[in-house]
């Protein structure tokens, strides 16, 4: 099986030290890497993630990218992530979309 671009909805938590962003709870990010399966995927994620100090709370919605961007509008600043990946085959993150802890 041959890798290709994935992407996935990952919810992350930033660990103790991690101050990236700024006191929120976690967020929301679209994470596109280079693997050949989900399973692979979600490995490449949960170590691109640890080496970024942040812990996982969920992965969902992991596709293919190119089968995404067929069902889907994709902004452009996703479509030059999947190329970057592709080139460079290094795991990207996409914009954050924080949240608040809850009170």
């Amino acid at each position: 099986m041959s890798k290709e671009v994935w992407i996935g909805l990952v919810n992350l938590m930033p660990n103790a030290g991690n101050e990236d962003l700024k006191g929120a709870k976690g967020a929301y990010v679209n994470i596109l890497a280079f693997a050949e399966s989900v399973e692979d995927y979600k490995n490449v994620v949960k170590f691109a993630a640890y080496e970024h100090d942040y812990t996982i709370q969920e992965i969902k919605d992991v596709e293919l990218f190119d089968v995404r961007s067929k069902n889907f509008e994709i902004d452009d600043d996703l479509i030059n992530l999947s190329k970057k990946v592709a080139e460079t085959r290094k795991t990207h993150f996409g914009e954050f979309f924080i949240y608040e802890a809850e009170d």
